[in-house]
């Protein structure tokens, strides 16, 4: 039963702790969606949450760059994969942008995973995205609260 369409290559997907937000990364839009949970399990309310060019300044430009996979933690905060950036952005329930993790061994960002009691958070990363035979890595980052 598909709930939501028209999306600009939707990637990443989180839930918030109360279970009444949808958030969808568009890699291509460069943005971030939010939709309402209804009761009944349906979505509403589809907006934009976050453009994340209006966050942070990136040192590529790419019709590619955007948000990719995504995680949110248990206060809400949403901690997302800038593919093509080299980073992770930490943004809050809110839409504002709390922090930026660096990711030195790659712009390829993917995928984020939290490790012990959310403290810590290991990223997937590609080095080069513009090359199909780059070798990946996992990077671990201590300390995200």
């Amino acid at each position: 039963m598909e709930v939501a369409g028209d999306l600009n290559y939707a990637n990443g997907i989180g839930v918030s702790p109360d279970q009444k937000t949808l958030y969808v990364s568009e890699t291509v839009g460069n943005c971030m969606l939010k939709f309402k949970i209804n009761d009944d399990g349906s979505l509403g309310n589809r907006s934009n949450f976050a453009l994340l060019n209006l966050l942070v300044r990136n040192k590529v430009e790419s019709w590619w760059l955007g948000p990719d996979s995504m995680k949110v933690d248990s206060k809400g905060n949403i901690y997302v994969a800038q593919w093509f950036g080299g980073k992770i952005l930490k943004i809050s329930p809110d839409g504002k942008l709390l922090r930026v993790f660096e990711i030195a061994a790659g712009d390829g960002t993917t995928n984020v995973a939290f490790g012990e009691g959310e403290k810590e958070l290991y990223v997937t990363v590609v080095k080069n995205p513009k090359d199909a035979q780059a070798k990946g890595s996992i990077v671990k980052i201590a300390n995200v609260k």
